[in-house]
């Protein structure tokens, strides 16, 4: 086991003394507040982007709240007292979206101010899980991707229907006469993702309250949630969301990854990696329609070896770099693979810092297993499943590509307070919080 990892330690941070306030700044209860209110906020912004909300003062007020609440939630976290694994895990996400915003400044390309809001506010998010009760955040993933799904599918019924909604995604293909749905999202690869993350996180809260509930509550929560998000994933027609999907639901449903031996573990996290290059395969060999992917893939791995150490920088894949470049009536605004992405843009110095957050993510992710329910390891199947054939870990001109990590920061970091709590139950969705 690695060191500084093991599986059980003694609870983190200061307890604040008898009779102080807890939700003060710098108090455990403060910087709880602030790391719940930073998720939320954070949401809604990237939920107003993805509807295309043409009201910039409005999206300037919340990108400024962002970062007054992720300068704060850091702020607090820090003076309440952050385990050095949160402060590695923070790291690793602000600095994956910091180096291409550097990238722009040293090489005169364009400076993505998306990049940094969502970097404060990612940095802030981890921080501050150290001092939020899981539960506040396992109930806050649950309950965002949920509504968001049910709003997809609400919009799509009725456009379906005849209403003027702008619900289909227009390039897309209609399998037997049903048009892909994309919902709130503006592209099916974005909805497929986001519900394939909800799917787990549906099954997985159902699992943890299934002897608890009766058959009145259990059979609608069904309904409402794994049913209607695989009509969703189905109506979406995203390979890449069905794909990820289906591997996150493996990852939590087999047995052995919930036992004692950690080799199971690693070997199910091994086998997400070799699954997720079949797209690759799928693309080489010209099948399914995945070569369109390959346009994009090509680009970023020349790009690479034009500038191995530093990349291209961020303009790449811009409308100036595509009209330098008229190899393809197809101009993609991203690799379509995570790895590529960060190699084309940041060259070698993003793959170190690529490496570094991957190996810390599935370390957390497989140490956890046993004292979250297996959440971190099938949200990272999912992420890595479907970065094998989308960024997902943000691109400065797609704005649904920061919604994810917002979510796996959410999720790793809770999971990284129950791996560093062990008076915590282990089987939970929802669990005992300490007073």
């Amino acid at each position: 086991m690695a060191a500084g990892f093991a599986d059980r330690t003694q609870p983190l941070g200061p307890r604040p003394p008898a009779g102080a306030n807890r939700y003060q700044l710098g108090a455990p209860g403060g910087a709880a507040l602030l790391g719940i209110s930073l998720f939320w906020t954070t949401c809604a912004s990237l939920t107003m982007l993805l509807l295309s909300i043409s009201n910039a003062a409005l999206q300037i007020a919340l990108f400024w709240l962002i970062v007054a609440i992720g300068c704060a939630a850091i702020v607090a976290a820090v003076a309440a007292g952050v385990h050095r694994r949160f402060i590695m895990l923070a790291g690793g996400f602000g600095a994956l979206f910091l180096l291409p915003v550097l990238q722009g400044v040293v090489r005169g390309q364009s400076i993505n101010l998306s990049a940094v809001v969502f970097a404060i506010a990612t940095v802030g998010l981890v921080l501050s899980t150290v001092h939020v009760p899981p539960s506040w955040f396992r109930f806050s993933v649950l309950g965002f991707t949920t509504v968001v799904g049910w709003a997809s599918l609400i919009i799509g019924v009725f456009a379906w229907s005849g209403a003027d909604l702008p619900a289909f995604y227009a390039l897309g293909k209609d399998t037997l006469g049903v048009p892909q749905l994309s919902g709130i999202f503006g592209h099916p690869n974005t909805l497929g993702t986001i519900a394939g993350l909800a799917l787990v996180f549906q099954i997985q809260a159902i699992a943890a309250v299934w002897r608890r509930l009766s058959p009145l509550l259990i059979v609608p929560a069904i309904i409402l949630g794994p049913t209607a998000t695989v009509i969703l994933l189905l109506w979406s027609q995203s390979r890449s969301g069905l794909f990820g999907a289906a591997v996150g639901v493996i990852i939590i449903a087999v047995p052995a990854l919930g036992r004692k031996p950690v080799l199971w573990a690693w070997l199910a996290m091994g086998s997400v990696f070799v699954t997720s290059l079949v797209p690759w395969a799928l693309s080489v060999a010209d099948v399914s329609g995945f070569n369109g992917r390959w346009v994009a893939w090509q680009a970023a791995w020349h790009e690479f070896w034009e500038a191995p150490i530093v990349g291209y920088g961020p303009d790449l894949f811009d409308k100036a770099y595509w009209a330098a470049n008229p190899v393809s009536s197809f101009k993609p605004l991203h690799a379509h693979n995570e790895l590529l992405e960060v190699i084309g843009v940041n060259g070698l110095l993003g793959l170190v810092v690529g490496l570094y957050l991957l190996v810390l993510v599935v370390t957390i992710s497989v140490q956890a297993r046993l004292v979250d329910n297996r959440w971190a390891m099938a949200t990272v199947s999912v992420i890595i499943t479907v970065s094998s054939m989308e960024v997902v870990l943000g691109v400065g001109s797609v704005a649904e590509s920061y919604l994810a990590v917002v979510l796996l920061a959410a999720v790793l970091g809770s999971s990284l307070q129950l791996l560093q709590r062990p008076d915590l139950p282990s089987e939970i969705v929802a669990p005992h919080d300490p007073a």
